[in-house]
């Protein structure tokens, strides 16, 4: 008697044993499939967009632990309570960030969770270089080349330029032009826009990850930022209809 109800509990939890194993790779199927098409892959790094937090948490905290794989290759150290502190982190404003083990960085970038590795950042670059105009300015400690020519409007209807090279109204511009890092509280005033802005403001507003901020020339002239390079222009050295000799910086 004894024997037979044993035989039929081992039974009963064979059976439900089979059901959650069932169960766990139909969960991890559609998660596998939700990760590809909520996630962003690139090297060291993972965008988990913000819509798939609208996912059943069963499904989301599958998609969290694989982005958290994808980045460190393992997930040793990684417990359910860092699972949730990413969730809870996403309901946060833009901009707030954890550390988790194994240097591994979570950040809110407008509902967008970025998951990536800390490197330690290089304190900002207290170094500011003076580019000469008309010629070949060679910045070895930077590995950069700046040109710097004078064009008479005349020569060109055509001055859109492109992320590495920008066309500014000469006639504005104070001297020296100065290639340089961000210093805190840099504000300069966007093409099309009115105001000012805080440099620190428009690399949150472009989503530039925290680690690569340090890293971006900015040109100005004067005391002016004239160019965020690679980003944006000033509108204060726009050229328009009333330009006559233009400068550019290639």
């Amino acid at each position: 008697m004894e024997e037979n109800f044993n035989k039929d509990i081992i039974n009963t939890l064979n059976r439900l044993s089979n059901i959650v194993k069932k169960d766990n790779e139909y969960l991890t199927s559609i998660s596998e499939k939700e990760y590809i098409k909520h996630c962003e892959i690139s090297q060291q790094r993972v965008i988990i967009n913000k819509s798939a937090f609208s996912l059943h948490e069963a499904i989301l905290s599958r998609i969290i632990r694989s982005a958290l794989l994808e980045v460190n290759h393992n997930l040793y150290n990684f417990e359910e309570i860092h699972v949730l502190n990413i969730i809870e982190l996403q309901k946060h404003e833009t901009g707030k960030n954890i550390m988790l083990p194994r240097n591994i960085v979570v950040e809110n970038c407008y509902g967008d969770i970025h998951i990536y590795i800390y490197v330690k950042v290089s304190e900002v670059n207290s170094n500011q270089y003076s580019l000469n105009i008309n010629e070949e300015n060679i910045i070895h400690s930077l590995n950069k080349v700046v040109n710097i020519e004078v064009i008479p409007k005349l020569r060109s209807t055509e001055f859109t330029g492109t992320d590495y090279i920008k066309y500014f109204d000469y006639d504005k511009i104070n001297q020296p032009i100065i290639l340089r890092h961000r210093k805190n509280g840099d504000r300069f005033m966007p093409l099309g826009m009115t105001g000012n802005k805080k440099i620190k403001d428009l690399f949150i507003d472009l989503k530039i990850p925290i680690t690569q901020r340090n890293e971006i020339p900015l040109i100005c002239f004067g005391d002016d930022i004239g160019w965020v390079v690679g980003y944006r222009v000033s509108e204060k050295f726009k050229v328009s209809k009333d330009t006559k000799n233009i400068l550019q910086i290639r």
